[in-house]
């Protein structure tokens, strides 16, 4: 078991050195840093961009180790072919239709229809091409990165959520901005028809789970090195992006699950693996759409009041962040008097005695009173309020609806 862990983590560090991980790993930065200049409002420190890549980095390698061991201890071979190295091209061009194309899931359709199509049918005649390649592995592959993937976005996906204004019915509203790519390098197994030359790992009796029949004794299974890409893109209004990355991330977990199930069973069936991929790629659009409508369905909650002012951002180490407020909240009074807007809440401030009543409302309706006694604590509150006329205005749900050069591109 230790050879087949160690050649495995072999195959995956060699795929890391592959020109396609580094382009990869240049995409997401350039990415993220577009995301930070987006960034305008945050008010909390944050890392540089060089520890967000290496959390990408380090979160790809793990995923792609455990996928690769996954893959190959099970024994869930794919047909050798140079089409696996197009994976991230693939999705490259893809990308550029709709940012969150960048999902294997696409590529991994793209290249399960040509293997359909060119499958060396007569055709008036005319002998097609023959593109061997295991589509009942390659949507394991799908579910098995997506199971992972959902995992990621459940516990990590509203991380680092970028806040952004925008405007509905003529009304100041605040947004999140979630996406994560992540770049995984991965050690498949793979087939090839042909007579063993050097040493190998011995493997049990039972493996693989998957076997081909009509080759005969002459084949032979080895590691490649391929790179593969995950990603994850929303923007939410309507509810916190805690919220909204534990609903999508499980979604992702049932649609990974699913899809490995749907894999698994169409091994002998070439009618399942076109229902599987037809499923594998409109299930994965589906629950775009859903969230779309969940998103559609509701109001914002992080909207300009009619009175009283609603907290944008609370700054680390702040009197407000010490208390317990919140983002959202929204600070109805200041020593009984009901505040109009920013502007009145700043004269209030100003106007301070010695104690100083601020009452907030929380999104939950949940009212709370505070009691300031310490000026300084007044004057380092540590809150940013969401502004009545903003500067910057962030299209209301463009992010969903641009090509990746467009992203990358504007202003």
């Amino acid at each position: 078991m230790f050879d087949i862990i160690a050649v495995t983590l072999e195959g995956v560090g060699y795929a890391m050195f592959n020109m396609t991980f580094i382009f990869g790993v240049w995409l997401v930065y350039s990415i993220n840093k577009k995301l930070n200049i987006l960034d305008n409002y945050r008010t909390v420190s944050r890392k540089p961009i060089i520890f967000l890549l290496s959390d990408v980095i380090l979160q790809g390698v793990v995923v792609g180790a455990v996928t690769s061991l996954t893959l190959v201890i099970i024994g869930i071979p794919l047909y050798y072919n140079e089409l696996l190295l197009m994976i991230i091209p693939i999705s490259l061009a893809l990308s550029i239709y709709r940012i969150r194309f960048l999902c294997i899931t696409y590529s991994a359709t793209v290249l399960a229809v040509i293997s359909l199509v060119f499958s060396g049918q007569n055709i008036f005649g005319f002998q097609m091409y023959t593109v061997e390649l295991h589509i009942p592995s390659l949507i394991i592959l799908v579910g098995l990165l997506h199971l992972i993937e959902g995992v990621l976005v459940y516990t990590s996906g509203h991380i680092r959520a970028v806040p952004v204004l925008s405007k509905k019915d003529d009304k100041v509203v605040m947004g999140h901005i979630l996406h994560k790519n992540w770049v995984i390098p991965l050690g498949l197994l793979v087939l090839q028809i042909g007579i063993m030359t050097a040493g190998g790992v011995e493997m049990p009796d039972w493996w693989p789970v998957i076997k081909y029949s009509g080759h005969g004794e002459d084949i032979i299974y080895q590691l490649l090195p391929v790179i593969g890409m995950l990603s994850y893109s929303s923007i939410v209004y309507n509810e916190t992006p805690k919220e909204r990355s534990r609903f999508s991330g499980i979604n992702l977990i049932g649609f990974g699950a699913l899809t490995v199930f749907v894999g698994t069973i169409a091994v002998n069936s070439i009618f399942l693996q076109v229902i599987g991929i037809a499923t594998m790629v409109l299930i994965h659009e589906g629950l775009y759409y859903l969230e779309d409508k969940r998103e559609r369905s509701k109001s914002p909650i992080y909207i300009v009041p009619e009175q009283g002012v609603r907290i944008m951002q609370i700054t680390e180490g702040g009197f407000a962040q010490k208390v317990g407020m919140r983002q959202g909240d929204v600070i109805e009074r200041i020593n009984d008097v009901v505040i109009n807007d920013i502007q009145h809440f700043v004269e209030l401030i100003k106007a301070r005695k010695e104690a100083v009543f601020i009452e907030t409302k929380s999104l939950a309706g949940i009212e709370k009173r505070y009691i300031v006694e310490d000026s300084e604590d007044l004057e380092h509150m540590g809150i940013r309020i969401i502004p009545e006329k903003p500067l910057i205005v962030y299209p209301f749900y463009q992010f969903a609806n641009q090509g990746i050069f467009e992203f990358l591109k504007r202003d």
